[in-house]
């Protein structure tokens, strides 16, 4: 049984969190909103069981799947080729637990007629407004799950949130991605999100890990995320182990709901893909699914679902609207609304779309007088109001909740236009001109009777600068944007009439005035301040875009761990925030639309040690055969990595030396293969004041 605060898919939260500490408890400040502990079965009310598809709910679908896609796709793998399909079949709850299965299988998918090789469990909280599906979302708050995940190769469960209301922003391509395990590294959690289009997206995501020499798989471990209007951070078992920051990638601010799922490996992503030695079936078990929200601002305010106003078109009319608290005001409360053109709020003025909302102390109900304002440019007016979620800290494009129907002779536009299609530019100096066209063999959706315009500028790994252009009449299908500087740019573009907006035409462009590739930063220098590295660099180029900035740690003597950033053009420095004690190699380069300069490189030790780090102890060397296993305790808690020694004992000398290194925390090396004799293995500690003594062992291999 699922405990909801809020229920129901037009609701909208009222939330102005304070941000959490990284290392503090997330769930300070906040309420339990939603508590699914699977004691009574699933509840339907809340959890899907196949995932959403927009393009796949005509009525000739079984009921079951109406709104729903439970196929996962073809993928390959070693040459060969595979299916999988979500199937509701594969999740059951029972003993206070809900379990997701993947197996093989030789089934059609359901509703689907096509036959697959395997199918797994999946459950989101999506809201289906079309078939009265309320589900469960949020914007801010602590989201975490207990759960107890499988290894094999090709296993990929994960937790994670998307936008609820695709489109309701163009900024929110994003997914939170709180949880994702690979079963062919059973000791590693990939925590973090990604933000942007598949391909182009900025990621801020790190590896965490349990106990030293624990599995994730031995046991049962919570996973959560803390999301905040000016940080992310991510927990396993209660411990922060990545925090995002808007100077790192762009905080999402839409509203969002919960997914937990299988995914298959096909080795795309650099794992081990599944196969014939996959151990299925394999399950995922939940203990329980927790979110909290702030305490003091957690309350729902709600529209009545649609309006139908009498009128004419080309008049004016004037109606009335009321929204309500689910719970009387405990102080006054204020909510922003906003409209599309068409609507304007009363006293009548064209230009009034944005009006702010209070509810008095222990109030619950307000009414909204607005008025349909009449366009003689055009008969087909677009009435709609959109409540948004965030009353007190800008403007944020919010749910579309209520639709205005005018009612005449004409009869009201029944559906939303299909998206423009095949955008193009052209360039004139610092001028430029996206052009659309509509797609003739469209068969879907009303007709169409004008455009919107928005722009964004690419700025340091982020999509931001977001502009709205204008509108444009159904006969003018370009926009000519003057005066720009170079820069990468966005521009979406999307079709209107009286029911709405078609999804948004979105296409990239470079506006650069360079005929060379731009000069190489220099001067490039690191100082580290606290847990983070500040790097400073001079700009010596006049015409680059943006400057690329990659880190990459010096792990048992390979660098790897690379992680990317951007900076804006004209960009002197970059904070790389929260970096672990270790040696890393941080490269910064210019870049425009011709090429990019050379990488600058700097190599940097990032220490807040302040003793050298305690030696090992316990060392002990096990041969079996040609293989020598050396284990030993980590005494030290600021050690940088370990240094790792060998010499042969031949003819009364220790000789034929020979060195590795290993890891931060490491507690274990194996040397193979190793030919007969007698051996001395040393090992140490190491950090930026210094190492540790040796420890040393001596052993025979036969």
């Amino acid at each position: 049984m699922v405990s909801l605060l809020v229920v129901g898919s037009l609701a909208v939260m009222l939330t102005a969190p304070t941000p959490a500490t990284a290392t503090g408890d997330p769930t300070v400040g906040k309420t339990l909103t939603f508590d699914d502990e699977f004691t009574g079965g699933l509840d339907t009310n809340v959890w899907n069981n196949c995932p959403r598809n927009d393009a796949k709910t005509d009525a000739s679908r079984p009921a079951a799947v109406q709104s729903r896609d439970c196929w996962a796709g073809n993928f390959s793998s070693n040459g060969s080729s595979f299916a999988a399909c979500f199937s509701p079949s594969e999740v059951t709850v029972s003993a206070g637990a809900a379990v997701l299965t993947a197996e093989r299988s030789n089934a059609n998918c359901p509703g689907e007629g096509w036959p697959t090789d395997y199918q797994a469990g999946y459950l989101d909280t999506e809201p289906i407004k079309a078939v009265g599906h309320p589900g469960f979302v949020f914007r801010y708050g602590y989201a975490e799950v207990r759960m107890k995940v499988p290894a094999g190769n090709g296993l990929f469960p994960a937790f994670w949130l998307k936008p609820a209301f695709p489109g309701s922003s163009p900024r929110d391509p994003f997914e939170i991605d709180t949880f994702e395990f690979h079963g062919d590294q059973p000791a590693t959690a990939e925590m973090g999100y990604r933000m942007g289009e598949w391909g182009s997206e900025k990621v801020c995501k790190q590896f965490a890990h349990p106990s030293p020499g624990a599995s994730l798989t031995d046991a049962f471990h919570t996973y959560g995320v803390d999301w905040e209007p000016d940080a992310v951070t991510f927990f396993l078992d209660g411990v922060a182990v990545n925090t995002c920051t808007p100077d790192q990638i762009h905080i999402p601010d839409v509203s969002s709901f919960l997914i937990i799922q299988w995914q298959l490996e096909d080795g795309e992503l650099g794992h081990a893909p599944i196969g014939p030695n996959t151990p299925l079936p394999a399950q995922v078990q939940l203990d329980w699914v927790h979110v909290y929200q702030p305490i003091s601002d957690v309350n729902v305010v709600r529209v009545d679902d649609s309006a139908v106003v009498e009128g004419t078109s080309g008049q004016n009319t004037t109606a009335h609207l009321r929204l309500r608290l689910d719970r009387p005001a405990a102080q006054p409360v204020s909510v922003r609304v906003t409209s599309a053109n068409g609507i304007a709020f009363a006293p009548a003025d064209y230009n009034s779309f944005f009006q702010t909302v209070t509810f008095a102390a222990g109030a619950r109900v307000v009414d909204l007088p607005f008025e349909v304002v009449a366009d003689s440019a055009d008969e087909n007016d677009e009435p709609m109001l959109a409540l948004l979620d965030q009353p007190s800290a800008g403007l944020v494009v919010g749910t579309p909740l209520v639709t205005i129907s005018i009612v005449d002779d004409d009869g009201p536009q029944a559906q939303a236009p299909p998206a423009p299609i095949k955008m193009a530019f052209t360039e004139r100096g610092a001028d430029v001109t996206p052009w659309w066209t509509l797609d003739p063999l469209a068969t879907g959706g009303g007709p169409t009777s004008g455009f919107e315009v928005e722009r964004a500028r690419w700025v340091a790994g982020v999509w931001s600068e977001w502009t709205f252009l204008g509108t444009t009449s159904l006969a003018q299908q370009s926009y000519t944007d003057l005066d720009l500087a170079d820069g990468l740019y966005a521009y979406l573009v999307r079709a209107r009439n009286g029911a709405g907006w078609s999804p948004w035409l979105i296409a990239v462009t470079e506006r650069s005035s360079a005929t060379t590739p731009p000069s190489a930063p220099t001067g490039l220098n690191v100082v580290r301040s606290g847990s983070d590295a500040a790097l400073s660099w001079t700009d010596a180029a006049n015409n680059e875009l943006v400057y690329d900035v990659e880190r990459a740690r010096y792990v048992a003597g390979v660098w790897s761990e690379w992680t990317s950033w951007a900076a804006d053009r004209n960009a002197t420095g970059f904070v790389d925030h929260g970096v672990p004690d270790g040696e890393y190699a941080y490269l910064v380069r210019a870049r425009n639309s011709v090429g990019a300069s050379a990488w600058n490189i700097v190599v940097h030790v990032h220490s807040t040690a302040t003793a050298p780090p305690g030696a090992p102890t316990g060392l002990a060397a096990q041969a079996v055969g040609s293989r020598v296993g050396l284990a030993w305790t980590d005494a030290s808690t600021n050690e940088l990595g370990f240094d790792i020694m060998r010499a042969h004992f031949v003819a009364g000398v220790w000789t034929e030396w020979t060195s590795w290194v290993a890891d931060v925390n490491a507690a274990s090396f194996s040397d193979s293969p190793v030919p007969a004799g007698k051996y001395a293995y040393l090992v140490r500690s190491r950090n930026a004041l210094g190492p540790s003594a040796w420890a040393i062992v001596v052993t025979d291999v036969v």
